[in-house]
């Protein structure tokens, strides 16, 4: 099968690596994780560019989210499709918390994601590791 995607796979791998090993977490928010731990923990992997984002209350949280919309470039592990809609149980776009990704229209990222929650949330795998940039804004 041939992939015509923009991210291929030793760039992707490269850039999680020298990303990881970059990335500084708040301790009080996560513990940092290895690429293998990353890995396993995520149901979801994927190199893709963000689409679309917006803040919406959710009515069953009582509270309000982010919704962000991904173009799939490459799917890793599992099967995100052509595009993955990921709801955030943080608050909106502009008051995200410490150690928390945030997203924004033309991000392209690579993203390690928990599996969907009984109410519809979904986070990255160690919160702000599990969102590799690619190219930011």
């Amino acid at each position: 099968m041939n992939c015509t995607c923009a991210f291929p796979l030793r760039w992707i791998i490269a850039t999680l690596v020298v990303g990881l090993s970059l990335s500084t977490t708040n301790a009080t928010q996560s513990r940092p994780l290895n690429l293998e731990e990353m890995t396993d923990r995520a149901t979801t992997i994927f190199a893709g560019r963000c689409t679309h984002v917006r803040a919406e209350h959710d009515r069953k949280l009582g509270r309000d989210v982010t919704v962000a919309t991904f173009h799939v470039d490459r799917s890793i592990k599992g099967n995100a499709g052509k595009t993955i809609t990921v709801r955030m149980p943080w608050v909106g776009v502009s008051a995200i918390p410490a150690g928390v990704p945030s997203y924004a229209r033309g991000d392209e990222v690579v993203l390690f994601l928990y599996g969907e929650s009984a109410s519809g949330m979904r986070a990255p795998v160690g919160l702000g590791q599990g969102r590799v940039p690619c190219r930011d804004r």
